[in-house]
């Protein structure tokens, strides 16, 4: 499971997010006429954290959280809602383990819904970066530690 699928998994633990209509949270960009209001979480940049040795198991990754909808106060309440759980949040994610969540920053903006209208939506987003491990990761760690301290 990739860290969007788990960041995503995270969100519809949210009340707020949960609470939407139709599928609410999209990896990327939502198709086409999906209805609003919705969340679409995109990443921006990764940074695996290497070290000496190689892989240290530790990752950055920079995202953004659109949240839209109708009004410009329904797209800020639902970032509100997602800031507010995630920005303290450390633990399970899917198959990654949290460490931090650093927020950035809001930005709001209008985007047309398509080409030929007039009729905006209004999006709110979240900038943030996750540091975390892959589970994966960790029960080796704990083996090698294990392993290597029981002599």
């Amino acid at each position: 499971m990739s860290i969007r699928t788990s960041l995503r998994t995270y969100l519809l633990t949210i009340t707020e997010v949960d609470a939407l209509p139709d599928a609410k949270v999209y990896v990327g960009r939502a198709p086409q006429g999906k209805a609003l209001p919705r969340v679409e979480i995109g990443r921006l940049d990764d940074d695996p954290n290497n070290t000496l040795d190689g892989v240290g198991g530790m990752n950055t990754d920079d995202f953004e959280i659109d949240c839209k909808a109708a009004t410009p106060a329904a797209a800020d309440s639902l970032a509100e809602a997602i800031k507010d759980e995630i920005e303290p949040y450390t633990g399970a994610m899917g198959d990654h383990t949290c460490l931090a969540v650093i927020f950035g920053g809001f930005t709001n903006r209008e985007e047309f819904v398509d080409d030929m209208s007039d009729v905006v939506r209004h999006v709110t987003t979240l900038n943030f970066q996750i540091k975390y491990f892959l589970r994966e990761f960790l029960i080796w760690q704990l083996q090698y530690a294990r392993a290597r301290f029981s002599n």
